[in-house]
């Protein structure tokens, strides 16, 4: 699997597309490199983040709860998409 630890967007700079890109180039590049998965703990980094706006954002990206670790989300690739 592939983990990503930390993404922060400065918030001048949010609702540009530029943490969803780096999402889809990890994706991407996972996808390539034969990864399973894609996990991360969605925690906010800056005081009075929300980490429900965070769940619901990555969950627009795919991923889901992982179901053995409730803090955990994660994109998992079918073996037949991985060529």
């Amino acid at each position: 699997y592939l983990c990503v630890y930390e993404l922060f967007v400065e918030p001048s700079k949010r609702n540009k597309g530029y943490g969803t890109k780096i999402i889809k180039i990890c994706r991407h590049s996972a996808e390539r490199e034969n990864f399973g998965s894609i996990c991360l703990i969605p925690r906010p980094i800056e005081a009075g983040g929300s980490e429900q706006l965070l769940r619901s954002w990555y969950g627009r990206l795919g991923f889901t709860q992982n179901q053995d670790a409730s803090d955990l989300l994660e994109v998992v690739f079918n073996a037949q998409d991985q060529t």
